[in-house]
């Protein structure tokens, strides 16, 4: 979806969509007993039109459709699948000039974009260019743990243990 910057009335409708509660306010009443009854949008096959419910239950519900953390919210099937055999055959490739930029930081995919180009698209800033004379950087190593600093300080002449100072005697 492409909404132009002054475009207002545009930008309405998916703020509307991203801030809608989870169940409509319209369909949700309290019942005279202090229970809750909620109102189905379609009727079930068996003909149940509402579900009653108290407090806790339906806060139990609503946090039922909240993800696990870091679980992918969007999973492919079939030919779109991460290792399906078709799927060269259907996605389509990067550009030329994506596809000649490849660093030596790991395993190279088909569907790899260099983190630099990605911020450039996300954000609009340029991560390789050099902020005191605007000169291109260029990528020498990836630093991938804490386990990689060491060796990499130590290529680059650095001392690899930090230096930190010594701290003050105590009270004597």
């Amino acid at each position: 979806m492409r909404i132009r910057a002054d475009d207002r009335v545009g930008l309405q409708r998916p703020c509307r969509y991203v801030t809608r509660p989870a169940l409509s306010h319209d369909r949700l009443t309290r019942r005279d007993d202090g229970l809750l009854q909620l109102r189905l949008k379609t009727p079930w096959r068996d003909g149940t039109t509402h579900l009653v419910m108290d407090d806790l239950e339906l806060v139990t519900r609503i946090a039922a459709l909240v993800p696990p953390p870091r679980s992918h919210l969007v999973t492919t099937h079939g030919v779109l699948a991460p290792a399906a055999t078709w799927r060269p055959l259907v996605v389509p490739e990067l550009p030329e000039s994506v596809q000649g930029c490849r660093h030596r930081a790991g395993p190279v995919h088909d569907s790899w974009v260099p983190w630099a180009l990605l911020l450039h698209r996300t954000f609009g800033v340029d991560a390789l260019r050099c902020p005191r004379c605007s000169s291109r950087l260029e990528v020498r190593a990836v630093v991938r743990g804490a386990w990689h600093a060491p060796k990499l300080l130590g290529v680059l002449g650095r001392p690899a243990t930090p230096q930190l100072p010594f701290a003050r005697d105590g009270p004597a």
